[in-house]
C-alpha cells in the first residue's frame, strides 16, 4: 500500500500545514484561531485567482446572513498574524468591494514518510506553474517533469517505482482532452452572451443594524438608512422602496429572495453602522434578490464623524455602479447636493426625524425641538424646515396639542415652515408635499393644492408620501379613478406601509364601496394590529354600513392606541346618535366637554360637525358649515364625504354646495 502523501505550503518564511492545522515561522508556531486558519488555507489553495467575499461567506459561514465586518475581522486577524499591511500587502491583497487575492509566492510541498524532503511545486501569484529543479534531480530521468508543460504537473505526484512508465502520458492526454472540451463549451457560453449585463432598476434599503446595541444610537442608524433611501431616490429610472416598507425588517434576519418578493425589487442594500464618539463605521453590501448573491460590498473602515457626508456619497455612488446604472447630468447634480454641511445640524435633523416617525404626542414634541435645533445651527437647512412643517401638520391632524396650543396655530406654523423651506430650496419635494397638505387643510384653491403635489412628484417620482397625499386630495374631490391610481402608485413604492395600505381603504370608503374598504383596513391591521388609523377608519366604515356596535368597538381601540383623552370621542358620539342611542351619545358628549376643558384643548370644527349630525342637530350643523365657509375653511371636502350624507336632500345643502363650488 502506497504511503500517505501529505502537503504543506511555504509562504516565504512561513510554513502552513493543513492536516496538522499549524502555521509556523522559523519553527515557532504562529497563532491563528480556527476560522482565520480556514480562510487563509482557502486563499492559499486558490492563490491563482481572486476569491470573492460572497464565496468566503458561503464557504465558511454556510450562507448565513453575516455582515462584512465578520469577514473583515477574520482577514484582519490573518493579517495581524502574518504581520501584513493593507496598504502595501506582502500576503493578502484587498480588492475593493470584490474580495481578496494571495499575492505572495507559494511553494507546495508533497511529503511521504519515505521522502521527507518532498517534491515542491512552485506557484507565483499570477498562477504560473513550474517545477523545482532541485527536487527533480532526485527523480529518474524518465519521470522528470518538463517545466514547459504545465499540464504535466499533477497536484499529487505518484511514486516512480509503483506506476507504469506510460501513465503520465495517459494522464496528460486526458487532461488535455478535458481542458479542450471545457474551453469549447465555455466559448459557446461566451458566444451566447452578446453584451453587458442589463442594469438593475429597483432596490430596497434594509435598515442598517446598530452595532453598538445602544438604543440611544438608533437615531443614527435610522438616519443613515433614510439618507441612503433619499440619495438613491434621486437617480432617474431607479425604483426605491420607501421607508414605511423597509423599516418593518429592522433588526430581523432576512432572506433576500423573500424580501425581494414582498417588496417587488431586484436588489437589496443591507449592512450595519457603528457610531462611537467622533468615529463612525459603515459597512454595506448590495445583494441580488433573485439568488442572494453579493453584487458589491464595502470594506468597512473607521472614519471621522466629520466625514459622514463623504461616506454617504461614496456608498451611494458605489451602489449605483453595482446596479450598473449610469448617472445623467440631473441625477448627478441631485446626488451631489447636500442640504447642510454642518454635522451637528445633520445629527439634530436625524434625531428630529427619528422622533417624528413615532407619530405620537411625546415624539412630535421632541421632533420639533430637534428640528428647531438644526435650524438654529444652520438657518439655511431647508430639510429641517420641512421636518418642522411635517411635525406641526401631524399635531394638527391627530389633535396632539399641548396646553395653550390651538389648531390655527399649528396650521400657521406648518405653513410658515414649509414656505421657508421652499424659499431656501424650491426643488425640495418634501416641502412641496407638506405645503400641499397644509393648503388642503386650510381650504385653499384645489388647483393650487394639486400644483404642489404634482410639483413634488415631478421632483421626486419615488416619494411615496407625495403620491399618497395627492391620492387623498383627489379622493376629497370625488375623482376616485385618479385617486385609486395614485394610491396604488404610493403602495407600489411603499408596499408594506401600514398607513398607505390603510388609506387604500379610505378611497374605497369615500366611493361607498364599503366591503372592499373593510378588506383593505383588515389587511393593514394584519401588518400592524396596533395601528390606530386603521381601527378608526374601519370604525367609520362599519358605522356607514349601519354596523354601529362594531364601529364603536373599533373607535375604542383606536382611542386607546392614539393615547389622547379626547381622540375618537366625536366618532363614538356620532355612532351612538345614528344608532338611535341618543342618551349614551349625550353622556359621551359631556365627557368630551369635560376633557377639553381639563386639558385646555380645542376640537376641530369638523369634529363638532360630526357630533351635531350624529345627534340629529341639523340646524346647528348647517350653522357650523356656513361659519366655516365664511372663515375660508375647507368645507368642500366635508360636503363630499359620506359622513355628511344625512344632510343631503336638504335645500340648504344644495345651496351651500353651489356657493362653495363657485368660490372654488
Amino acid at each position: 500500500m502506497a504511503p500517505e502523501i501529505t502537503k504543506r505550503y511555504l509562504l516565504g518564511d512561513l510554513v502552513l500545514e493543513p492536516k496538522a492545522r499549524r502555521l509556523s515561522k522559523g519553527g515557532a508556531p504562529v497563532h491563528l484561531t480556527r476560522k482565520p486558519f480556514q480562510v487563509l488555507l482557502y486563499l492559499v489553495e486558490h492563490h491563482d485567482r481572486l476569491v470573492t467575499r460572497r464565496e468566503l461567506l458561503d464557504q465558511f459561514w454556510e450562507g448565513h446572513d453575516v455582515y462584512d465586518e465578520t469577514l473583515t475581522k477574520c482577514v484582519g486577524a490573518i493579517r495581524k498574524a502574518l504581520d501584513d499591511q493593507t496598504e502595501n500587502p506582502r500576503f493578502i491583497e484587498t480588492h475593493w468591494s470584490e474580495g481578496y487575492r494571495l499575492v505572495c509566492k507559494v511553494v507546495e510541498e508533497q511529503l511521504t514518510p519515505a521522502d521527507p524532503t518532498g517534491i515542491e511545486i512552485e506557484t507565483n501569484h499570477a498562477g504560473k506553474i513550474g517545477a523545482e529543479e532541485v527536487n527533480q534531480n532526485a527523480l529518474p530521468a524518465d519521470q522528470k517533469i518538463s517545466p514547459l508543460d504545465p499540464l504535466a504537473a499533477p497536484l499529487t505526484l505518484p511514486e516512480p517505482k509503483r506506476f507504469p512508465r506510460h501513465l503520465p502520458i495517459v494522464l496528460t492526454c486526458s487532461v488535455i482532452v478535458f481542458i479542450a472540451t471545457a474551453l469549447y463549451f465555455y466559448g459557446q457560453r461566451l458566444m451566447v452572451s452578446t453584451g453587458p449585463l442589463p442594469p438593475i432598476r429597483s432596490i430596497a434599503v434594509i435598515p442598517l443594524k446598530n452595532l453598538t446595541n445602544d438604543p440611544a444610537n438608533e437615531y443614527f442608524s435610522d438616519g443613515m438608512t433614510d439618507s441612503l433611501i433619499t440619495a438613491l431616490s434621486k437617480v432617474d429610472g431607479l425604483k426605491v422602496t420607501s421607508r414605511g416598507s423597509v423599516f418593518g425588517f429592522r433588526g430581523k434576519e432576512v432572506d433576500p429572495r423573500e424580501v425581494g418578493r414582498q417588496l417587488g425589487v431586484e436588489s437589496l442594500l443591507e449592512g450595519s453602522v457603528m457610531k462611537s464618539g467622533d468615529t463612525v463605521r459603515v459597512g454595506v453590501r448590495l445583494v441580488s434578490a433573485a439568488d442572494g448573491r453579493v453584487l458589491w460590498s464595502s470594506d468597512p473602515q473607521d472614519r471621522a464623524l466629520g466625514d459622514i457626508f463623504a461616506v454617504q456619497d461614496e456608498v451611494a455612488r458605489r451602489v449605483i455602479a453595482g446596479l450598473r446604472l449610469t448617472l445623467g447630468g440631473e441625477s448627478e447634480q441631485r446626488l451631489a447636493k447636500h442640504y447642510t454641511n454642518n454635522v451637528d445640524a445633520y445629527l439634530a435633523y436625524m434625531k428630529g426625524r427619528y422622533f417624528w416617525n413615532k407619530r405620537n404626542g411625546e415624539g412630535l414634541a421632541k421632533a420639533i425641538t430637534y428640528f428647531q435645533q438644526a435650524i438654529d445651527i444652520d438657518p439655511n437647512y431647508a430639510l429641517a424646515y420641512a421636518g418642522l412643517a411635517d411635525s406641526y401638520i401631524l399635531k394638527r391632524i391627530y389633535v396632539l396639542l399641548q396646553p395653550g396650543e390651538t389648531l390655527q396655530q399649528m396650521e400657521a406654523k406648518a405653513q410658515e415652515a414649509a414656505e421657508k423651506a421652499l424659499t431656501i430650496d424650491d426643488a425640495l419635494a418634501e416641502a412641496h408635499t407638506s405645503l400641499g397638505l397644509i393648503k388642503a387643510a386650510l381650504g385653499n384653491n384645489d388647483a393650487e393644492i394639486e400644483r404642489e403635489y404634482k410639483r413634488a412628484i415631478e421632483l421626486n417620482p419615488n416619494y411615496a408620501t407625495a403620491h399618497h397625499w395627492y391620492a387623498l386630495h383627489l379622493n376629497d374631490l370625488n375623482r376616485f379613478d385618479e385617486a385609486i391610481a395614485e394610491i396604488k402608485r404610493a403602495r407600489e413604492i411603499d408596499p408594506l406601509s401600514v398607513v398607505i395600505n390603510s388609506d387604500v381603504g379610505i378611497v374605497y370608503t369615500s366611493a361607498r364601496q364599503y366591503d372592499q374598504a373593510i378588506e383593505h383596513f383588515k389587511k393593514a391591521m394584519e401588518m400592524d394590529p396596533n395601528f390606530p388609523d386603521a381601527h378608526a377608519m374601519l370604525g367609520w366604515t362599519y358605522v356607514r354600513k349601519g354596523m354601529y356596535r362594531e364601529g364603536i368597538a373599533e373607535f375604542e381601540k383606536a382611542r386607546a392606541l392614539f393615547g389622547s383623552p379626547t381622540s375618537q370621542l366625536e366618532a363614538i358620539i356620532y355612532a351612538h346618535g345614528m344608532s338611535g342611542n341618543r342618551s349614551e351619545a349625550l353622556k359621551v358628549l359631556a365627557k368630551l366637554e369635560r376633557l377639553t376643558k381639563q386639558h385646555h384643548t380645542q376640537l376641530p370644527w369638523e369634529n363638532w360637525l360630526f357630533i351635531h349630525i350624529g345627534l340629529g342637530e341639523h340646524d346647528k350643523a348647517f350653522e357650523l358649515l356656513e361659519k366655516a365657509h365664511r372663515d375660508s375653511s375647507n368645507v368642500k371636502r366635508q360636503l363630499m364625504g359620506p359622513t355628511i350624507d344625512p344632510l343631503r336632500g336638504d335645500p340648504r345643502f344644495d345651496d351651500l354646495q353651489r356657493r362653495v363650488a363657485l368660490a372654488q
